[in-house]
């Protein structure tokens, strides 16, 4: 016991992180990003490139492939008046069948600060196949 911070204690070894470089920049939205959700290549039965779902504060939800050579935004999911509050992938965990858990991640949600969620089966061009909208 009786070890003391200081001059040789942790603190003193560890040193602030880089300045992070951004991975790939782009101007589709017209106000800041604050959702991000990320799926691997080939999951869920979706095409092979790697996924990213957007939210951004402009009220869109957009639909992107990764690259090496960067994002390439395939469809605007959701134009909406409030912003987004969160962008997720369905997992297709949780069991209980029906066209959600069968979907087997191929759905995304995406929620606004107003409190309507939508849920998209990504496998279909549709409009979402799914909506709750807050007291309605």
């Amino acid at each position: 016991d009786g070890e003391e911070e200081g001059a040789g204690g942790l603190g003193s070894q560890l040193s602030p992180p880089a300045a992070a470089s951004p991975v790939a920049a782009t101007r589709a939205h017209s106000r800041p990003v604050v959702a991000l959700a990320a799926k691997g290549a080939g999951a869920g039965g979706l095409p092979a490139p790697p996924l990213a779902l957007t939210g951004s504060s402009d009220g869109t939800v957009a639909l992107w492939e990764m690259a090496a050579d960067g994002l390439r935004r395939t469809r605007t999911l959701l134009r909406s008046d409030a912003a987004v509050a969160d962008v997720v992938w369905h997992d297709g965990g949780g069991g209980g069948g029906g066209a959600v858990s069968s979907a087997s991640g191929c759905c995304a949600a995406g929620s606004t600060a107003a409190g309507t969620v939508r849920l998209w089966d990504l496998r279909l061009r549709s409009a979402a196949v799914c909506s709750l909208e807050a007291g309605r």
